[in-house]
């Protein structure tokens, strides 16, 4: 909009200078396409880099260049290069559609910085800084699912992603766990972070999922009405949650997760989010001037002694009554299914039956020690009948069964009050 110019006295609409010139708009062809670059302001007053499809005819009617086409830098195709200190927007021929890094280390304090490190990570400040070196200086390096969880509030669990997000701009992404679950994860599948925030994963695929994502060097980038693409993933993930032992389910021989249970900041300072903010780059000099103090020990750095917690216990300890409950519940169910007065399984029958029935997978020994040890069962090598029902071709469905051999073990009809007993 124009603006009054400044004079002596009370401006006229005469006076009024003329708008200062636009931007000039940044065209790129990337293959056959055309693109035009635009920053999409944010309600928090940050903006988003966006690469905009713009045909040939659009550019034409936009420019007064005749020869605007012959100057758009060209691109062969899009690739991700992560890389902070060390960026690079052409890689090659290629376009990265890595995000340049929005900050530049300069010495400083940052006394906010290693004390609210010091709160997330608690006994772990150490791994807790090198965890942070690691996602500033090796952009591809694999990391465990950080987990931060507390029942408790303003603990600063979104402070942390704040902080994270402030730091790493459209190289991170916050979703909720709704949009974690939908197929479609072109909005994230580019970025260095991956945060979830209020995390309540109820699939089990889902869960499968999060640790692949983990380990995952390359995976299937799905967007709306394109097709399907093997793309390299660079990510961690980071999970935020107020539920402490069931927000994802995971097993006794799980390492993928870094679960820090976090207390009650002490002080509320409503100003602390932009007062981390104010020392990004001296937190970042910090971190470069930082020796590690930890050595690889695995495709995720750390080892799972290293980064075990009393919260990662509780949270297996979790898995472990849901596997109990899963197994209650195939139980009861092939008894009313087939309509017998007892039924036999196998640790491995329960293992195929979790797996087939709700995508659960645990292995035999687990599902053995849940057999002998929590409900003090013996099994017994021999025959025992497996059943299905088979329809015939014209007539009502018939209980059939086949004779199986193995370590089986038996379940009658009162078998709840056997294991209460025990």
């Amino acid at each position: 909009m124009p603006q009054n110019s400044p004079t002596e006295g009370k401006p006229t609409p005469s006076q009024a200078t003329p708008a200062s010139p636009a931007r000039k708009k940044q065209y790129l062809r990337i293959g056959s396409s055309y693109w035009i670059k635009a920053e999409k302001p944010l309600a928090s007053g940050d903006t988003l880099i966006k690469l905009v499809p713009w045909s040939r005819q659009n550019i034409r009617d936009d420019e007064t260049d005749k020869e605007i086409l012959k100057k758009i830098p060209k691109y062969l195709d899009f690739v991700c290069v992560p890389g902070h200190l060390d960026y690079q927007q052409t890689v090659g021929d290629f376009y990265n559609v890595y995000e340049p890094f929005g900050h530049q280390p300069e010495p400083g304090p940052c006394p906010n910085s290693l004390r609210f490190v010091r709160h997330i990570f608690g006994e772990h400040y150490d791994l807790g800084l090198d965890y942070l070196k690691l996602l500033l200086e090796k952009p591809t390096q694999k990391l465990p699912v950080l987990s931060l969880v507390s029942r408790q509030r303003e603990t600063g669990k979104t402070t942390f992603l704040n902080w994270l997000k402030a730091i790493y701009k459209g190289n991170m992404s916050i979703c909720r766990s709704k949009d974690f679950e939908s197929q479609f994860n072109s909005e994230w599948v580019f970025k260095r972070i991956v945060a979830i925030d209020e995390t309540f994963l109820e699939k089990k695929a889902t869960s499968e999922t999060l640790k692949a994502l983990s380990t995952a060097r390359n995976i299937t980038m799905e967007a709306k009405g394109k097709d399907r693409e093997q793309v390299e993933f660079c990510g961690v993930v980071i999970l935020c949650t107020n539920n402490e032992t069931d927000f994802v389910k995971i097993d006794d021989e799980e390492t993928r997760y870094w679960v820090r249970q976090v207390l009650k900041m002490e002080t509320d300072d409503a100003k602390f989010l932009e007062k981390l903010i104010g020392e990004i780059p001296a937190f970042l000099q910090f971190l470069v001037d930082r020796s590690y103090i930890t050595q690889q020990q695995g495709r995720m750095w750390f080892s799972q002694q290293q980064i075990f917690t009393e919260a990662l216990a509780r949270l297996k300890a979790e898995g472990r009554n849901t596997l109990e409950k899963e197994m209650e519940a195939i139980i009861d169910d092939q008894i009313e299914t087939f309509e017998v007065d007892e039924i036999s399984f196998t640790a491995g029958d329960f293992a195929e039956l979790l797996k087939s029935m709700s995508g659960a997978k645990f292995s035999p020994i687990q599902i053995t020690t849940v057999l002998r040890e929590r409900w003090g069962m013996s099994q017994e090598n021999t025959t025992y009948p497996k059943y299905h029902w088979t329809t015939p071709r014209d007539g009502e469905p018939v209980l059939s069964s086949t004779v199986q051999k193995g370590r089986r073990y038996l379940f009658k009809r009162n078998w709840k009050n056997a294991k209460k007993e025990h």
